[in-house]
C-alpha cells in the first residue's frame, strides 16, 4: 500500500472516530436534558409551595430537549404535559392580570401590571385556552390608558382570531365607539 493511500485510509478512519464522538456527545447532552425535564416535571407536580417556579423551569427543559435532541417522537410525549404547564402558568398569569385590572377599577392603580401580564400571556402561551379573553381585557386596558389605536387593533385582532368568541361582538362595538369618538 502506497504512503498517499495509507494517509487517506487513515483520515477516514479519523473522520469516522470524530464523527462518532460527537453523535455520542449529542446523545448523553440529550439524556442529560431530558432527565433534567424529567426532574423538573415531577417537581412541578409534588411542589405545590414552588410550583410556579418548578412549572416555568420544567417548560424551560422541555423546549431545551426539543432543541437539543431534535427527536420528533419526544414532542408526542413531553407535548401534552408542555401544554398542561402552558395552561396552567397562562391561568396563573390571566389571574394576576385580572387583580392589576380590578385594583385599577377601584382606583388602586395597577393598569400597566395588567397589560404586561396580558402581554406575557400572549407572547408566550400562544395555545393559551382563554386568549379570546386575554385580548379582551388588553383592549378595555389600553382603552383605560387612553391608547384608541392599540386598543383598536388589539379588539381587531381578537375579532380576527376568534370570531366565534362571544367577545367579538362586544369588541366591534368597542371598535365602533371608539371611531365614533375623537382620539384624546
Amino acid at each position: 500500500m502506497s504512503v498517499n493511500r495509507l494517509v487517506s485510509v487513515l483520515a477516514l478512519l479519523l473522520t469516522a472516530v470524530a464523527v462518532t464522538s460527537v453523535g455520542a456527545q449529542d446523545h448523553s447532552e440529550c439524556e442529560q436534558v431530558r432527565a433534567d425535564a424529567d426532574e423538573s416535571i415531577a417537581r412541578s407536580k409534588d411542589n405545590f409551595r414552588d410550583k410556579s417556579n418548578f412549572e416555568a423551569r420544567a417548560r424551560v427543559q422541555i423546549l431545551k430537549m426539543y432543541e437539543v435532541c431534535k427527536d420528533e417522537s419526544l414532542e408526542g410525549q413531553y407535548g401534552p404535559t408542555l401544554v398542561d404547564i402552558e395552561e396552567r402558568m397562562g391561568e396563573h398569569e390571566f389571574t394576576l392580570a385580572k387583580y392589576y385590572y380590578n385594583q385599577y377599577r377601584a382606583g388602586k392603580g395597577g393598569l400597566k401590571g395588567a397589560e404586561s401580564r396580558l402581554r406575557i400571556i400572549l407572547e408566550k402561551y400562544v395555545e393559551y385556552s382563554k386568549s379570546d379573553e386575554v385580548l379582551f381585557l388588553l383592549g378595555r386596558t389600553y382603552v383605560f390608558e387612553h391608547r384608541q389605536e392599540d386598543g383598536t387593533a388589539t379588539f381587531t385582532d381578537l375579532i380576527r382570531k376568534y370570531p366565534a368568541s362571544p367577545l367579538a361582538y362586544k369588541a366591534q362595538t368597542y371598535i365602533d365607539r371608539l371611531a365614533a369618538k375623537p382620539s384624546q
